[in-house]
C-alpha cells in the first residue's frame, strides 16, 4: 500500500503534467496561427510579385514540429507507450526530411524508424504495463482482468471486458470511441484500440493502487 505521501507526490505529478500539456497546447495554437499567418502573408506577396519568400522546406520543418508538439501532449495525457513512440517516430522523420544528413545518417534514420514499427506491432503485447495499467484484449473475461489487476467486476455487468463496457456506456448513454475511460468502484478501463468500429483492446488498472 502507497503511503500518503506518496500518493500525495504522484497526484501532484499528475497535476503538474495537465498543466504542462495545457502550456505546451497553448504554445502549438499560437505557432500554428503564426504558421497561417506566414503562409497567407506568402501567398499574397506570390500573387502580387510572382516571387514566393518562404521556403517550402522551412514550412514543413515549421508544419511537423506543431505534429511532434501535438503527439507529445497525447503522450503526456494518455500515458502511452506507443504515443512516445510515435513522437520519437517524428522526430526522426523530421530530421531526414528537412536536416542536411550524408546517405548513411539518413539511411541510419530509416532503419530506426523500421525499428519502431517492429516494437510497436511485436514488443507491445496485450500485457505490456503502461504507467501501471495492463492490456487485455476485448474478448478478455472478467475473471481474468480481476486476478491480474486485483480489482472487483460485478458479475452482472458482464462477462467479458467488451460486455462491461458497452453495456455501462449504454446505460449512461455515453458513446462508444477510444480514450474514452470507464471508472468503477476501484479499477478504471480505457478503451485502447478501436477498428472498424468494434473495440479491440483495453488498458485496465487498479485505481486504489495507482493512487
Amino acid at each position: 500500500m502507497k503511503s500518503v505521501k506518496s500518493l500525495f507526490l504522484i497526484k501532484c505529478a499528475e497535476i503538474f503534467e495537465k498543466v504542462l500539456a495545457g502550456i505546451i497546447l497553448a504554445g502549438i495554437l499560437v505557432a500554428g496561427v503564426k504558421l497561417a499567418i506566414d503562409l497567407g502573408i506568402g501567398v499574397y506577396d506570390w500573387g502580387r510579385t510572382g516571387v514566393y519568400a518562404i521556403e517550402f522546406k522551412t514550412l514543413l520543418a515549421s508544419a511537423i514540429q506543431l505534429i511532434i508538439g501535438i503527439e507529445f501532449v497525447r503522450m503526456l495525457s494518455n500515458h502511452s507507450a506507443t504515443g512516445a513512440i510515435e513522437v520519437v517516430l517524428f522526430v526522426i522523420a523530421k530530421s531526414i526530411i528537412v536536416g542536411d544528413y550524408t546517405s548513411l545518417e539518413m539511411l541510419l534514420g530509416v532503419a530506426s524508424i523500421a525499428l519502431l514499427f517492429v516494437i510497436r506491432k511485436f514488443l507491445l503485447t496485450k500485457t505490456s504495463r503502461l504507467d501501471e495499467g495492463i492490456f487485455f484484449s476485448a474478448d478478455a473475461s472478467v475473471d481474468e482482468v480481476c486476478r491480474q489487476c486485483k480489482v472487483h467486476i460485478p458479475d452482472v455487468l458482464g462477462k467479458t471486458l467488451n460486455e462491461v463496457v458497452i453495456n455501462e456506456f449504454a446505460r449512461l448513454g455515453r458513446t462508444v470511441k477510444e480514450r474514452e475511460k470507464l471508472v468503477l468502484e476501484d479499477v478504471s478501463i480505457m478503451i485502447y484500440e478501436m477498428e472498424n468500429d468494434k473495440i479491440v483492446q483495453f488498458e485496465v488498472w487498479n485505481r486504489k493502487e495507482r493512487g
